[in-house]
């Protein structure tokens, strides 16, 4: 099966201790999702990201503007088959620009 990448927006915390209202909703999708094992999430990186969920942090530099730009070096890295982006619409448009082929 495909990966399936699921991308936090730029001021959020993938992390117990600082997870908004977003981040909350991102970890229990996948925590109860039965594609659970072919989820990862994309986020800036943070000191203590939840443990049982595939995390990949980017580079939290730059801020929002900056943002897109590490999202989707990390997802050419990743190359999954599927791309769900959360709130905010410069990171959506660019990442989906960048993969037109691929459904986000």
């Amino acid at each position: 099966m495909t990966t399936m990448a699921i991308v936090c927006p730029p001021r959020g915390h993938f992390s117990p201790a600082q997870a908004g209202a977003i981040e909350l909703d991102i970890y229990d999708a996948v925590v109860h999702s039965r594609f659970r094992d072919q989820c990862i999430v994309i986020g800036r990186e943070t000191d203590a990201p939840y443990r049982d969920v595939p995390f990949h942090p980017v580079p939290a530099q730059g801020g929002a503007n900056k943002y897109p730009h590490h999202v989707i070096r990390a997802l050419r890295e990743i190359n999954p088959g599927f791309i769900e982006a959360r709130q905010h619409m410069k990171t959506c448009s660019a990442i989906a620009h960048a993969f037109p082929r691929t459904p986000n």
